[in-house]
Protein backbone atom coordinates (compact mmCIF):
# COMPACT_ATOMS: atom_id res chain seq x y z
CA UNK A 1 0.00 0.00 0.00
CA UNK A 2 1.37 3.40 -1.01
CA UNK A 3 -0.55 5.23 1.70
CA UNK A 4 1.45 3.88 4.60
CA UNK A 5 0.61 4.66 8.18
CA UNK A 6 3.53 7.10 8.38
CA UNK A 7 2.39 8.84 5.21
CA UNK A 8 -1.24 9.13 6.33
CA UNK A 9 -0.21 10.54 9.71
CA UNK A 10 1.64 13.32 7.92
CA UNK A 11 -1.45 13.99 5.77
CA UNK A 12 -3.64 14.32 8.89
CA UNK A 13 -1.18 16.75 10.48
CA UNK A 14 -1.24 18.94 7.34
CA UNK A 15 -4.77 18.36 6.04
CA UNK A 16 -5.02 21.49 3.87
CA UNK A 17 -2.39 20.19 1.46
CA UNK A 18 -3.13 16.48 1.90
CA UNK A 19 -5.64 15.75 -0.87
CA UNK A 20 -3.56 16.92 -3.88
CA UNK A 21 -0.52 15.13 -2.38
CA UNK A 22 -2.52 11.90 -2.08
CA UNK A 23 -3.75 12.23 -5.66
CA UNK A 24 -0.18 12.71 -6.83
CA UNK A 25 1.10 9.80 -4.77
CA UNK A 26 -1.58 7.42 -6.05
CA UNK A 27 -2.31 8.45 -9.64
CA UNK A 28 1.00 9.97 -10.76
CA UNK A 29 3.45 7.52 -9.27
CA UNK A 30 5.87 5.92 -11.73
CA UNK A 31 6.34 2.99 -9.37
CA UNK A 32 2.67 2.08 -9.79
CA UNK A 33 1.86 2.47 -13.49
CA UNK A 34 -1.39 0.54 -12.95
CA UNK A 35 -2.70 3.54 -10.99
CA UNK A 36 -1.82 6.05 -13.69
CA UNK A 37 -5.39 5.98 -14.87
CA UNK A 38 -6.26 9.64 -15.14
CA UNK A 39 -4.63 12.38 -17.19
CA UNK A 40 -5.04 15.79 -18.73
CA UNK A 41 -3.96 16.37 -22.32
CA UNK A 42 -4.78 20.03 -22.76
CA UNK A 43 -4.68 22.68 -20.03
CA UNK A 44 -7.32 24.78 -21.77
CA UNK A 45 -9.71 21.89 -22.20
CA UNK A 46 -12.45 21.20 -19.68
CA UNK A 47 -11.99 17.45 -20.08
CA UNK A 48 -9.80 14.78 -18.53
CA UNK A 49 -9.14 11.28 -19.67
CA UNK A 50 -9.77 8.28 -17.44
CA UNK A 51 -8.55 4.80 -18.25
CA UNK A 52 -11.44 2.40 -18.33
CA UNK A 53 -11.10 -1.23 -19.53
CA UNK A 54 -7.72 -0.41 -21.09
CA UNK A 55 -9.20 2.47 -23.09
CA UNK A 56 -8.83 6.20 -22.46
CA UNK A 57 -12.21 7.92 -22.17
CA UNK A 58 -12.92 11.63 -21.97
CA UNK A 59 -14.77 12.85 -18.89
CA UNK A 60 -15.86 16.22 -17.56
CA UNK A 61 -12.83 17.69 -15.79
CA UNK A 62 -14.71 19.53 -13.05
CA UNK A 63 -16.76 16.45 -12.11
CA UNK A 64 -13.79 14.07 -12.29
CA UNK A 65 -11.62 16.27 -10.08
CA UNK A 66 -14.49 16.74 -7.62
CA UNK A 67 -14.97 13.00 -7.44
CA UNK A 68 -11.23 12.43 -6.97
CA UNK A 69 -11.10 15.01 -4.16
CA UNK A 70 -14.14 13.48 -2.44
CA UNK A 71 -12.63 10.02 -2.70
CA UNK A 72 -9.29 11.06 -1.18
CA UNK A 73 -11.03 13.08 1.50
CA UNK A 74 -13.10 10.04 2.41
CA UNK A 75 -9.87 8.01 2.82
CA UNK A 76 -8.31 10.77 4.88
CA UNK A 77 -11.32 11.14 7.15
CA UNK A 78 -11.68 7.38 7.59
CA UNK A 79 -8.02 7.09 8.60
CA UNK A 80 -8.42 9.95 11.04
CA UNK A 81 -11.54 8.51 12.66
CA UNK A 82 -9.85 5.13 13.10
CA UNK A 83 -6.74 6.72 14.64
CA UNK A 84 -8.05 9.91 16.23
CA UNK A 85 -6.80 9.14 19.74
CA UNK A 86 -3.22 8.68 18.57
CA UNK A 87 -3.01 12.34 17.46
CA UNK A 88 -2.23 15.26 19.72
CA UNK A 89 -5.23 17.45 20.56
CA UNK A 90 -3.97 20.33 18.38
CA UNK A 91 -3.88 18.04 15.33
CA UNK A 92 -7.28 16.64 16.17
CA UNK A 93 -8.80 20.11 16.26
CA UNK A 94 -6.97 21.22 13.11
CA UNK A 95 -8.32 18.20 11.28
CA UNK A 96 -11.82 18.75 12.69
CA UNK A 97 -11.71 22.36 11.45
CA UNK A 98 -10.61 21.16 8.04
CA UNK A 99 -13.42 18.59 7.82
CA UNK A 100 -15.94 21.18 8.98
CA UNK A 101 -14.86 23.48 6.13
CA UNK A 102 -15.12 20.61 3.68
CA UNK A 103 -18.60 19.76 4.97
CA UNK A 104 -19.66 23.42 4.68
CA UNK A 105 -18.29 23.59 1.12
CA UNK A 106 -15.93 26.39 2.15
CA UNK A 107 -15.18 28.23 -1.10
CA UNK A 108 -11.56 29.15 -0.24
CA UNK A 109 -10.61 25.66 0.89
CA UNK A 110 -12.17 24.04 -2.18
CA UNK A 111 -10.57 26.58 -4.51
CA UNK A 112 -7.14 25.87 -3.02
CA UNK A 113 -7.58 22.10 -3.19
CA UNK A 114 -8.87 22.33 -6.76
CA UNK A 115 -6.02 24.58 -7.88
CA UNK A 116 -3.39 22.38 -6.26
CA UNK A 117 -4.98 19.27 -7.78
CA UNK A 118 -4.96 20.82 -11.26
CA UNK A 119 -1.28 21.66 -10.79
CA UNK A 120 -0.60 18.01 -10.02
CA UNK A 121 -2.17 17.12 -13.39
CA UNK A 122 -0.32 19.88 -15.26
CA UNK A 123 3.04 18.96 -13.76
CA UNK A 124 2.49 15.38 -14.86
CA UNK A 125 1.65 16.15 -18.48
Amino acid sequence: DMLTDKYMRKMIIYPYSAIPKMIKKIHFNDQFPENQNIRILNKKDNKLQIRNNNKWEYVNKKEAIESLINDKNYQLDKYFEENRDSFEIKYQSRFDDFQEKIDDNDKCVFKDINTDTELVFWNSM
